[in-house]
């Protein structure tokens, strides 16, 4: 098992895999970045796999990685699969090049991915899931998904999008449908030969400037996600200056469990503890995961209610020695209710998309206490059923 790992800038000759070669078994990759890495043969031979090679009938699982950058003379410059059957999930493959299927050459189950910007093409040797399974077609460093986060990703919770120390899962609204690539760790080596001195990124500093509270109606049986009703929370907060950049920052939490039929018995309620109760990051260019955190609701007015946030992060760093495995980001501000999210696929199996959404909600709300179920098209195009409160 590999976890929380960069392989970078190597290369491979006949066998192909320039970055990672697997022959057989059923390894796991986790939090992983393979970057810059190159197949490249001899004598007119053009091996496979620039960042990885898939063969011997393995069957690897890879979470939260991002394979970037890599080039195959032959077939696969981000992965090969030759003979295997891989499981990728919250992967991100871009800007790798091949002579074909620069992105994934070969059959693969991608579920909350983004394979984009390859070149010549993005996938070769098995149908394009881009729409399905919360795979999306969208470059990965975009403003609009670096200012979100997909979820975080953590290889401890269920599944959605995103990379970063976290895993995948759909998050509330449409970030349920990003993707977001942490390429902190590839940055970061530019910078700290920049700033050898200790810093310390100014967490007190921060300033809320939105929050918001929302649900989502959930169910991925595929990975021991039971259907149930989980809680969303996030914070964003004005642009801070750290050294000479601007961030733009959020604390976010997924997978929350309160046992509220009624969204305006939120007042009141607390949640606290590790990621094993609610699966909480700091974001600057990436996801950081916390370690612990403490969200308390108070008194509510109208759709507003009184917030109070504090997550001890495992701040992975930005500049120099500024990474601290016990960093404190505190938020109390008024976060709005925004309504309960209803996962679009879940709607499959029912007659119509409205007569599902309905029949799911009220398995776990009161539906007296919310208003009117709306249905429109998330920024990506995919429609989306939200019950919005009273």
């Amino acid at each position: 098992m590999a976890s929380r790992s960069r392989v970078w800038e190597n290369s491979a000759g006949q066998l192909g895999g320039g970055g990672i070669y697997i022959d057989g078994g059923a390894p796991r990759l986790t939090n992983v970045i393979v970057a810059d890495n190159r197949a490249a043969g001899d004598w007119g031979y053009a091996p496979p796999g620039g960042g990885i090679d898939v063969t011997g009938g393995a069957a690897p699982v890879l979470t939260n990685v991002v394979v970037v950058g890599n080039r195959a003379e032959g077939r696969g410059g981000g992965l090969c699969v030759d003979d295997g059957a891989p499981v990728l999930i919250n992967v991100v493959v871009t800007s790798n090049r091949a002579s074909t299927g620069a992105g994934i050459h070969g059959a693969a189950a991608l579920s909350f991915g983004d394979v984009w910007g390859n070149t010549p093409d993005d996938f070769d040797g098995m149908t394009d899931p881009t729409g399905t399974d919360g795979n999306l077609p969208v470059d990965p460093q975009s403003t609009t998904l670096a200012s979100t986060s997909t979820r975080s990703l953590r290889s401890s919770t269920p599944a959605i999008p995103l990379f970063s120390i976290r895993t995948p899962l759909p998050r509330i609204s449409a970030r349920s449908q990003k993707v977001t690539v942490n390429l902190r760790h590839l940055r970061r080596v530019k910078l700290s030969g920049l700033y050898p001195h200790l810093m310390s990124f100014p967490a007190s500093s921060l300033r809320p400037r939105h929050a918001e509270i929302s649900a989502l109606v959930f169910e991925n049986s595929s990975v021991g996600v039971p259907l149930g009703l989980y809680w969303s929370f996030r914070v964003e907060f004005e642009a801070l200056t750290y050294s000479e950049y601007e961030f733009n920052c959020n604390l976010s939490a997924d997978w929350a469990k309160i046992p509220r039929r009624d969204w305006r018995e939120l007042a009141g309620c607390e949640i606290e503890g590790g990621n094993d109760v609610i699966d909480a990051s700091f974001y600057t260019t990436g996801h950081d995961s916390a370690t612990y955190t403490s969200i308390r609701i108070g008194g509510r007015q109208g759709t507003l209610f009184a917030f109070d946030w504090q997550s001890r992060i495992d701040f992975l760093g930005l500049i120099g020695d500024d990474a601290d495995p016990d960093f404190l980001v505190h938020a109390c501000t008024t976060a709005a209710f925004t309504g309960v999210l209803v996962y679009t696929p879940l709607l499959q199996r029912f007659p119509s998309p409205r007569e599902g959404a309905e029949a799911l909600l009220c398995q776990f709300i009161d539906r007296n206490a919310f208003g009117q179920l709306v249905n429109r098209s998330n920024e990506f195009g995919v429609e989306e059923w939200r019950l919005l409160p009273e």
